[in-house]
């Protein structure tokens, strides 16, 4: 699990440098975006010991 939580952050990362031309890739961008960071919460999220 942690190389695919590194992978999500590197992913954001990544996403910071890309650049759109377009109000339309604009916006895939940002769902895009969007998408990868819930999914980065989620890594998060499976990382942690449960409690009890």
């Amino acid at each position: 699990m942690p190389d695919h939580a590194r992978e999500t952050k590197n992913l954001l990362s990544a996403l910071a440098s890309v650049s759109t031309r377009t109000d339309q890739e604009l916006q895939r961008k940002e769902q895009f975006h969007a998408y990868v960071a819930e999914l980065d919460r989620m890594m998060v999220e499976l990382q942690r010991p449960a409690d009890g």
